[in-house]
């Protein structure tokens, strides 16, 4: 079983970034919400350290202000802990290797 961020892969900035790996290097992407996730993450503390520096309390409190922030995973939001809001799929891993979605929960 797998967890993953749920967002719309065959679309938008999600759709282009996985195209644009696969053409780089010659490889689909084997599990497209983490390294979709990770691309993401590194952009958003980015412009989060362009907003207030790099300073860890002043980017936790900037996190929990971002909300409708556009990028590869689509709009990201974060509530006032600095979780994600949205929803998550579960998957379970295939004999081979590729990821079956089971569901799709959103978190209360």
């Amino acid at each position: 079983m797998a967890t993953e961020l749920y967002f719309d892969e065959t679309a938008g900035p999600a759709a282009d970034f996985l195209a644009s790996y696969e053409t780089r290097y010659g490889e689909k992407v084997e599990f497209p919400g983490y390294i979709t996730s990770m691309y993401s993450q590194m952009y958003l503390i980015k412009a989060g350290m362009e907003a207030v520096g790099n300073d860890a309390t002043k980017l936790k409190d900037w996190l929990s202000g971002v909300k409708g922030w556009k990028h590869a995973l689509g709009e990201l939001t974060f509530d006032e802990n600095g979780d994600r809001v949205g929803e998550y799929a579960i998957k379970e891993v295939q004999a081979d290797g590729s990821l079956k979605e089971l569901s799709v929960v959103k978190p209360q």
